[in-house]
């Protein structure tokens, strides 16, 4: 078995309780009249079950009574008190369930508000560190539980409110009994609650394992993966390999329930005996006259409450125990490094001078460094290619130009301030970028997949056209039945199919970059789904519209590269060659070996 991570869900009753805290204040931020309500109804639904127990002893001995006295009313108004009861707590469970929908939403939007703004401003290389990953995953179903954990602590108080009202009514019956039962009902529901708790602990620490599976599973399933998998015979492979991973993840817990069996069987053995031989006490009383007839139903019901409310009372503190955790887990995500945000603003209209000086770079727990002393330097309006093998630093290089990585040693400069002393709004206006991993928003319309560029400029069709025509897309609006209003997903418009090939939605993120028109425009393999036609008209674009800006590019095809004014060799994270095309043509060194293997590629 795989050793389990520490995941741990024990933490101290200071923690415990800057976690209620921290929850609590986030439920009536959200809404404090619901909460209060809540509390309100569940108080008083508390109350109600030791009353209807009452009153339904009650009425039995009115039964009793009318058959010789012949005197029914009574029957009729504790029947009526009892009806009057029972429509009382529907009204507040249907109440109660509307509050509490209402308390979730709102919970759920600002907390994932928090989420969402948090997480972007964290460091890439914090993002991909595999702890933060699980603790990520924990943290995102925090939405859920700040107001689960907030009903569970309202539940909690109204559980101890009905075993107390019950305790305290079954002493004025019968003292002794009320204590054996109380004494016999705590330590099941604690041996349940210990259960519950080493479970939880459990799942969550396999996790990974957990995730691995979800993942495979997932890619099984999405459209886009799917057949890739099955054409390469991966289907019954995944699913072995996910039921391997998700089983291997719950014998743990399997484990422990095997070892809780044995005491909680005791537990409730005893319980069952104790109550049952406590009605059979209570059956004696009243046949030799000790004791009325309807006291039997009270005390019936009243066991009931007591163990109910008990059991109640632990599994939520086990349930809340364990969400907590996430509690914790969201304060420790809050309170994560933000990359550095500097207070300079750079002017909008101006192309900046771009400069690494003596930069290196390794991932977080990792010594292996991944770029080592890059030194080069940008100026206003120049183009530089990025070239090298997969692997060598290229796209890791242009993360830290963009300050989505912080460098272990050197200086990133822009307009000679260092990058981490520049606001980051700033700094993101001066790019436009294309990345490998591009976006395919689906979900939107062909405007706003364009206008996504650039948000705060207005849609304007000519404006969205002419970035269409840049990226050699001039006539999709005019092709798709809605033009620009279609939504290019026919999973999000069931009336019109409008799927476009990889080589169109590459070009459609190229429109994006063309529309937002930044001062530095980075491409990251921009037409590795595009026919070499369609690269050669839309690089001379670039070329043409683009000349009064900075581009930097990284690709693999070197009839792009040749085209850039610049040109810097990588090869395990450093820089082995620089010049133009031509010299480094004559340098005979890796640039050439890798132009002339395409070339040859071309002419085969």
């Amino acid at each position: 078995m795989a050793k389990p991570e520490n995941n741990s869900i024990k933490f101290s009753p200071h923690e415990a309780f800057s976690a209620i805290k921290l929850t609590l204040s986030l439920s009536l931020k959200t809404g404090r009249k619901d909460f209060i309500l809540n509390a309100v109804v569940q108080i008083i639904h508390a109350v109600t079950p030791a009353i209807s127990a009452v009153l339904s002893g009650m009425l039995l001995n009115a039964i009793v009574t009318a058959i010789s006295t012949h005197v029914v009313w009574p029957i009729f108004e504790l029947i009526a008190a009892l009806m009057a009861i029972s429509v009382l707590t529907t009204i507040l469970d249907n109440w109660s369930q509307i509050i509490t929908d209402n308390a979730i939403y709102n919970t759920n939007l600002y907390v994932s508000k928090l989420i969402a703004t948090k997480y972007a401003s964290i460091p890439l290389e914090v993002r991909e560190n595999k702890d933060f990953a699980d603790r990520f995953e924990r943290v995102q179903d925090y939405g859920n539980s700040v107001r689960w954990i907030t009903t569970a602590v309202t539940d909690m108080v109204s559980a101890l409110i009905a075993f107390f009202t019950a305790f305290i009514v079954m002493l004025m019956v019968s003292t002794p009994l009320a204590i054996i039962v109380v004494l016999v009902t705590v330590p099941y529901v604690v041996i349940d609650f210990l259960r519950f708790r080493n479970q939880t602990a459990h799942w969550r620490q396999f996790s990974t394992h957990r995730r691995r599976a979800w993942r495979m599973f997932d890619l099984l399933t999405l459209p886009t993966t799917s057949q890739q998998i099955q054409q390469n015979g991966l289907t019954d492979y995944f699913i072995k390999e996910a039921n391997r991973d998700y089983r291997l993840a719950q014998e743990a817990d399997l484990t422990f329930d095997r070892k809780m069996l044995k005491p909680k069987l005791a537990t409730a053995s005893l319980e069952q005996i104790v109550r049952y031989g406590a009605l059979g006490y209570i059956t004696i009383k009243i046949v030799f006259g000790k004791m009325p007839i309807g006291e039997f139903v009270t005390i019936n019901a009243l066991l009931s409450q007591l163990s109910g409310s008990a059991e109640s009372f632990f599994r939520l503190f086990g349930r809340v125990n364990s969400d907590l955790v996430k509690a914790n887990d969201f304060t420790t995500f809050m309170n994560e490094t933000e990359i550095a945000a500097g207070g300079v603003k750079l002017e909008p209209g101006k192309v900046p001078r771009l400069e690494f000086r003596d930069v290196s770079f390794s991932y977080p727990n990792n010594d292996n460094l991944v770029l080592k002393n890059i030194t080069f330097t940008i100026e206003p309006g120049e183009s530089l290619a990025i070239v090298g093998e997969n692997g060598a630093g290229k796209t890791t290089l242009v993360k830290l130009l963009m300050g989505f990585y912080k460098p272990k040693s050197g200086q990133i400069l822009i307009n000679d301030i260092p990058i981490e002393q520049i606001d980051r709004t700033s700094l993101f206006q001066q790019f436009g970028t294309l990345f490998q991993d591009y976006i395919n928003y689906n979900f939107a319309s062909l405007a706003d997949n364009i206008w996504f560029g650039d948000i705060a400029k207005k849609p304007e069709p000519t404006a969205l056209q002419r970035a269409l025509d840049r990226a050699g897309l001039g006539d999709l609006s005019t092709h798709l039945p809605k033009g620009f209003k279609q939504i290019l997903s026919k999973d999000f418009d069931k009336d019109f199919s409008a799927d476009l090939s990889g080589g169109q939605w590459q070009r459609l993120a190229l429109a994006r970059g063309f529309f937002r028109d930044a001062n530095v425009l980075i491409l990251d393999e921009p037409t590795s789904a595009v026919d070499a036609k369609a690269e050669y008209h839309i690089f001379k674009e670039i070329m043409d519209q683009h000349a009064n800006h900075t581009t930097i590019i990284i690709s693999h095809r070197f009839s792009t590269v040749r085209k850039a004014r610049h040109i810097i060799v990588l090869d395990e994270g450093q820089i082995i060659e620089r010049g133009t095309h031509h010299q480094l043509m004559k340098n005979d060194g890796l640039y050439r070996e890798m132009f002339e293997l395409q070339a040859e590629g071309y002419k085969n």
